[in-house]
């Protein structure tokens, strides 16, 4: 029986291996005890430690240090073995593991770099796409300097992103000068000292813009799946704060006749499809009606799209199907072609920033439901309180509105009193630019 290794920091991949074991197969998670260990800065103080340590406590096996699990794989014979990497971060121990001729999903250093340095990607994009531009930025150092542009450009709009992952990325929803001045402004002072640390950059907010992201999938070399994800990124229908995805909408593609994948990740191909690995990879763009222009976001390099990996495996009916489609190089989209996600947030968190613990009831075998910030005791389920994520909820379909009506079906399945998420007449409030069918119906419209 194949066995397989999952490698995390902080349990993005701790629902698959939890699904997988529970199917009944052999595997083993590696958790790292400190961020510097795969060289990454964050304030993490001992009791941050050790909630993030305590994930899925009493739920699995097979639990040791990262270091530990790689130095137990490198005595074993690959054949026998799958690994995933949640995220590009674990490119050292991708390293040794691929020496050794493990397949799995094995980053390498250079897929971090195109994702962390910005600069770099833009550059990357201007000499190998010619139907996707740059919106103009400008790199800092020092915050002081920041302010100083800011003064100098007062009657722009721009974007605030910082090259640290501790920085919040700052896209002011409204367009008056004077109020994204003052947004961006707010958060340059009150965290100067992340955005300080790696640097930042201002971009240009182009008002109209509508953002989409093409991924694709890969296999030994070979691609086996296209697909189109759109995220709604706000905690609200129609704004408030942005936690990183609130819902995804994921659509497969024809492989061999994608405008996707030629106009966007065809370029990349030869860094993105390589023998004996698993690679997932995509690239953010924003269409703007105005300027009838395509402009580059970010790459998100070899490693997967935290909630949108879950309506993909939506899509084939659980993690395991998933994964025997990835392991058999079997194409992606032949199932059911649209999946849905909803991340549900502990609004405990998010009010308190503390470390409530809230019971949480509900099946976590259910292939529909994905935990995150949870333990198990006494055969209960609890959470941990280390962030505002608590589950993702997943649903498929033929269309977008079976699969959202599927989606809050299974979400009745989990009894979470603290959860806060999109309701769906989110979903349908298309009369917003930025909601998901919305910008649906526009990429239909550019035949995409």
């Amino acid at each position: 029986m194949k066995r397989y290794a999952f490698l995390t920091a902080d349990g993005h991949f701790l629902p698959m291996a939890f699904h997988m074991e529970q199917a009944g197969h052999d595997v083993y998670v590696g958790m790292i005890q400190s961020w510097d260990e795969v060289k990454m800065h964050r304030n993490e103080d001992e009791y941050d430690r050790e909630r993030r340590l305590s994930l899925y406590d009493g739920m699995l096996k097979n639990r040791m240090t990262a270091s530990k699990l790689v130095q137990k794989l490198e005595q074993q014979s690959p054949k026998d073995w799958f690994v995933f990497c949640d995220f590009n971060y674990f490119w050292g121990y991708a390293d040794r593991l691929r020496k050794k001729g493990y397949r799995g999903l094995l980053p390498n250093k250079g897929d971090g770099r195109l994702e962390k340095d910005r600069d770099y990607a833009k550059t990357f994009v201007k000499q190998n796409y010619s139907e996707v531009e740059v919106a103009g930025h400008q790199e800092f150092k020092t915050v002081q300097d920041a302010m100083k542009f800011l003064d100098k450009h007062s009657e722009n709009l721009y974007v605030l992103k910082g090259n640290s992952d501790e920085c919040p990325t700052v896209v002011p929803s409204r367009d008056d000068p004077a109020i994204n001045r003052e947004l961006i402004v707010d958060s340059l002072e009150r965290f100067s000292k992340w955005y300080e640390k790696e640097g930042f950059s201002l971009e240009e907010k182009i008002p109209d813009i509508i953002e989409f992201t093409p991924e694709a999938y890969g296999y030994d070399g070979e691609l086996i799946g296209v697909s189109v994800d759109i995220e709604a990124k706000h905690l609200g229908s129609r704004g408030g704060p942005i936690e990183g995805c609130a819902a995804s909408l994921v659509l497969w593609q024809e492989i061999n006749d994608s405008p996707i994948y030629e106009m966007f990740l065809e370029p990349i191909a030869h860094l993105m499809l390589r023998p004996r690995e698993f690679t997932i990879w995509d690239m953010s763009v924003y269409w703007s009606p105005s300027r009838k222009a395509y402009y580059f976001g970010e790459f998100c390099s070899n490693r997967p799209g935290y909630d949108c990996v879950f309506a993909e495996i939506a899509t084939c009916g659980g993690v395991e199907k998933w994964i025997e489609k990835i392991e058999s190089g079997e194409k992606f989209g032949g199932d059911k072609p649209v999946g849905v996600s909803l991340r549900i947030f502990n609004k405990q968190r998010i009010d308190q920033k503390k470390g409530w613990q809230e019971m949480l009831i509900g099946d976590p075998n259910d292939p529909n439901v994905f935990l995150w910030d949870v333990r198990s005791e006494n055969g209960k389920l609890y959470t941990i309180g280390y962030d505002s994520n608590t589950y993702v909820v997943s649903a498929a379909g033929d269309t977008p509105e079976k699969a959202i009506d599927q989606l809050y079906k299974n979400d009745e399945h989990v009894v979470f009193d603290s959860g806060y998420s999109l309701e769906k007449h989110d979903w349908m409030d298309k009369e917003f630019p930025e909601n998901i069918l919305h910008r649906y119906e526009i990429l239909k419209e550019l035949e995409l």
